[in-house]
């Protein structure tokens, strides 16, 4: 069989068919020029004669080749002659016009001769060329590209067009350029080249049109190129041929020169960087900002596809970042997680204008070292005109506004100091520096921003439709919905189209609902958008919830426990049920089932069905699928077994925690290993509300109380009606509460000692249990997922008024369902030191000299004889080991404490503590 190196999608459109007559060989007259020879195909077994075999017709640089059995009954010389043609315009725009070296010659040993490029079709008779859409490939010895296509997918006589052969005779032209050739670090980025080009060729037409870039848009946040826009990413290389920022070496020939002056095995960014000299930073920020308002050549062409896209309205927030109000700070938004930008992606955040200046501080959230991000803010006037302010990195940028804006835009792109090389066909069940979790080219980039004088915009759907409002809440109720009265909308929701909800469905906030069926106990809520149509009809049942921005789409289904969340797009007939949650962007298509206890998140495309376990990636196998490792129940666990100041990373799937203000990791500190230390003062972590989303679940956490005021929490999930835990109430006992239900200890905390407090919750009852005592149950009037709402705040080691935790935390785990007990392996406590009397002063004799930093080092080494408990005389006391504690205090005593006293009687610090 002909080696084929699949490179091109298969495009559909209307068939026309013919079943004229054709002569053998047909040869199209051109004009004399130098002379293009015909060649045979050459394979392993030598030339195949399809010439002397089959039938051939020719132009002046093209050979086209077919069998004797045309299957589509479209071949006629007309048909011949007029993609003979079309092949010609196309060479002429991309080798003239955009500098593209010819494919007239191998890439291998040239012999100083002419070739035509051959052009094989497909079912009609052709041995090794039976079936197949539209593909370019390459003869293995001889270094010459060919097509091979189905007479379908070229240009009909009626004018109807795939526009696949000005796609494959693009990768053509990328093959006989040789600086991409054999290269799989360059393997994406062949699809966005030939899309580029047969945007070229789009734009030479009487009447210029576009096949666009939704799925680029929907994906603008991913890295380019990514898996799940690989194709469309073709507006980037737009970008650089058109240069409308005027920098130095870009322009139109620079994709040409990307191609044939690559060096060996050289990622594309890096040979944009060496081409060009160009700031890489200032170059992708200053691509982000044309997605604005898709400001380019042809603005108006994209805008009117983006138009004719935005007609269904779930489209909206697929395309744009809908940033989310932070719990903590006041005019401050985050960037959702899934959303966040990797390396060279970017976010687009429509904003609402509210005063004459507008000012954006951006601050980034990342613990990565070569973190940084441009932004930049955008407006668009009453004639169309784009303006922008300069780019900005972390820091504030401030714009007066004159009044004639009709559009207010702030882009993020993710810059980072290295664009790691990667290649996105490169999979996860190749090894873990792949996988989403842990490659650092799929590093997301998360930020949040202050902002004055404007506001984020949010999805909205205008209506034009009859309808009333629903007594039941009062929300938008077409006259065409069948509803029930017990069903409740929200004031802000619309239900809409024919659709039929019934029984105890809710939904709420802005969700939108268009032709879905919606039975049981659903829940629709947030921006969520359940929308089907006149072929299509999705279903909602049982339990399920779809919240946040997520999109159920087509024929797909949502049941038992199930949860949609995030920016996760459901369509065609894929189903969630049992106690799956779909979340992130990840995108779910076909017919398959995540079921069981499966989490989708993150880049997750595929039509696969995954039972357990976090599953990201495009594309990933099924094999790959099936062996995920997952804990029993878990849904989200912080086990705080890596350094980071800023995130607690997730066990297996990607519902991190942003940690604030820096709290002490430590590797191990009183028998634990892997432990985060909060100072009581103003260190927490803000977590996921679809932590607290559930109507049962176990709340699994081991804490260390270092005593300090009352009421603090270890955590306090909720909006107004809240569930938390603190060591100590206003009686100095440990409680439970949520909502008008508390479980008090009888007992309190020793302080410095390691408590492991599980709270769980089932049918509708708590349970408190703190190392393997039943405290107390009690029946609930409210339930976890009773405290979910937009502005649900979800915190450890904090409550919703300070409450801030002093203490130190081994691990915190979220299930839905009771777990298994876990192990109480702590031996140790932990010795709680009282103010030191003189920092450095670890044998306490009034001054800090070298004998302190001598008792330290002893203490370290040999604690049975130097620690606080050692039985040398001269062992450091628990006075000593306060006023020693200057290297991060709290970090207990090491030698980093030693050196710290040492620097500091040397001079080389002027103070003490050393942080």
């Amino acid at each position: 069989m002909v080696l084929k190196r699949l490179l091109a999608a298969a495009a559909s459109f209307l068939l026309v068919g013919s079943t004229a007559k054709f002569p053998t060989t047909i040869v199209v007259a051109a004009d004399a020029e130098d002379e293009y020879l015909c060649r045979d195909y050459h394979d392993f077994s030598g030339d195949q004669h399809y010439m002397d075999k089959y039938n051939t017709a020719t132009s002046q640089h093209f050979q086209i080749i077919w069998g004797n059995d045309d299957q589509t009954g479209l071949i006629n010389d007309t048909f011949i002659k007029l993609n003979l043609d079309q092949l010609e315009k196309y060479r002429e725009i991309y080798t003239t016009e955009l500098g593209m070296n010819d494919s007239s010659e191998s890439v291998f040993t040239p012999d100083g001769k002419k070739y035509k490029t051959n052009i094989y079709l497909t079912r009609t008779g052709l041995p090794d060329f039976e079936e197949g859409w539209a593909y370019m490939s390459a003869e293995p010895f001889t270094g010459f590209a060919y097509i091979f296509c189905d007479p379908a997918a070229m240009t009909q006589e009626d004018g109807t067009d795939s526009a696949s052969l000005p796609h494959e005779y693009g990768h053509v032209l990328t093959y006989h350029s040789k600086g991409w050739t054999d290269q799989t670090i360059t393997g994406p980025w062949w699809e966005a080249v030939a899309n580029w080009f047969k945007e070229q060729y789009f734009d030479t037409l009487e009447t210029p049109t576009t096949h666009f870039f939704l799925p680029y848009l929907r994906n603008m946040n991913l890295t380019i190129p990514h898996g799940r826009m690989y194709y469309e990413a073709w507006i980037f290389l737009q970008y650089l041929s058109e240069n409308p920022d005027n920098f130095d070496v870009l322009g139109k020939d620079f994709i040409m020169r990307l191609q044939t002056e690559a060096k060996p095995n050289e990622y594309p960014f890096d040979t944009i960087e060496r081409l060009s000299g160009c700031d890489m930073k200032e170059l992708i920020g200053s691509f982000a900002k044309h997605m604005a308002t898709l400001d380019f050549k042809n603005k108006e062409l994209y805008n009117e596809a983006l138009s004719k896209s935005l007609e269904d309205p779930f489209v909206w927030q697929l395309i744009y970042t809908q940033p989310e109000p932070a719990p903590d700070k006041e005019n401050c938004y985050i960037v959702p997680e899934e959303k966040a930008p990797m390396q060279t992606g970017l976010n687009v955040i429509p904003l609402n204008i509210e005063g004459k200046r507008v000012s954006v501080t951006l601050r980034g959230i990342s613990d990565a070292e070569e973190a940084d991000w441009r932004a930049c803010l955008v407006t668009e006037k009453k004639d169309g005109t784009t303006y922008y302010s300069t780019l900005f990195s972390e820091g504030t940028k401030t714009i007066a506004l004159d009044g004639t804006e009709t559009a207010l835009y702030l882009t993020v792109a993710a810059t980072p100091d290295e664009i790691i090389p990667n290649n996105f066909y490169d999979k996860a069940e190749s090894g873990d520096e792949y996988s989403y979790t842990k490659s650092d080219y799929k590093r997301r980039y998360p930020y949040e921003f202050d902002i004055k004088g404007a506001s984020p915009m949010y999805r909205d759907i205008k209506k034009s439709i009859e309808g009333h409002k629903h007594p039941n809440g009062g929300g938008f109720v077409a006259e065409t919905v069948e509803i029930d009265d017990s069903v409740y909308v929200g004031q802000d929701a619309m239900v809409l189209g024919n659709s039929v909800i019934t029984d105890n469905v809710v939904i709420t906030d802005h969700a939108v609902v268009n032709n879905a069926t919606i039975s049981d106990n659903a829940r629709i809520s947030d921006y969520a958008c359940v929308y089907g149509f006149w072929w299509a009809t999705p279903t909602i049942s049982g339990n399920a919830k779809i919240g946040e921005n997520a999109v159920v789409t087509a024929g797909a289904s949502v049941s038992g426990n199930a949860r949609v969340m995030g920016n996760a797009y459901l369509l065609d007939e894929y189903s969630v049920t049992d106690n799956a949650t779909v979340k992130g962007t990840a995108y779910c298509y076909g017919k398959g089932v995540a079921s069981g206890q499966a989490i989708l998140d993150g880049d997750f495309y595929n039509e696969s069905s995954v039972s357990h376990g976090a599953a990201f990636g495009w594309l990933e196998s099924d094999e790959y699928n099936e062996k995920l490792p997952y804990t029993d129940g878990l849904y989200a666990g912080y086990e705080f077994d890596r350094k980071s100041n800023v995130f607690a990373y997730d066990t297996y799937g990607a519902t991190n925690g942003i940690i604030r203000n820096a709290p002490l990791w430590q590797e191990h500190r009183a028998t634990a290993d892997g432990v985060i230390t909060f100072n009581g003062e103003n260190q927490y972590i803000i977590c996921d509300k679809t932590l607290v989303d559930y109507k049962n679940m176990e709340i699994c956490t081991s804490v260390l109380w270092r005593g300090g005021n009352a009421d603090q929490r270890v955590f306090d999930f909720g909006n107004g009606t809240s569930m938390y835990f603190t060591p100590a109430n206003k009686d100095g006992r440990p409680e439970f509460g949520i909502g008008d239900t508390k479980i008090v200890s009888r007992t309190e905390f020793e302080k410095g000692a390691w408590y492991i407090v599980r709270v769980i919750i089932s049918d509708n009852t708590a349970k408190l249990i703190i190392n393997g005592k039943t405290i107390g149950s009690e029946k609930l009037t409210t339930l976890p997922e009773q405290t979910f709402s937009p502005l649900t705040r979800c915190y450890i080691a904090r409550g919703h008024s300070g409450n801030y935790f002093n203490g130190s935390m081994d691990y915190f785990r979220v299930y839905f369902h009771e777990a298994d007990e876990p192990e109480y392996y702590y031996t140790g406590k932990e010795i709680l030191l009282s103010e030191p009397t003189l920092l450095g002063d670890a044998n306490c004799d009034g001054i800090v000299d070298d004998e302190d930093v001598s008792l330290i080092m002893k203490a370290v080494a040999f604690p049975s004889s130097y620690g606080v408990k050692g039985t040398n005389p001269a062992h450091i006391t628990v006075q000593g080991l306060s006023n020693a504690d200057v290297y991060e205090p709290g970090g207990g005593l090491t030698n980093q404490d030693a050196r710290s006293i040492s620097r500091y009687i040397e001079g080389v610090i002027k103070s003490l503590p050393e942080n």
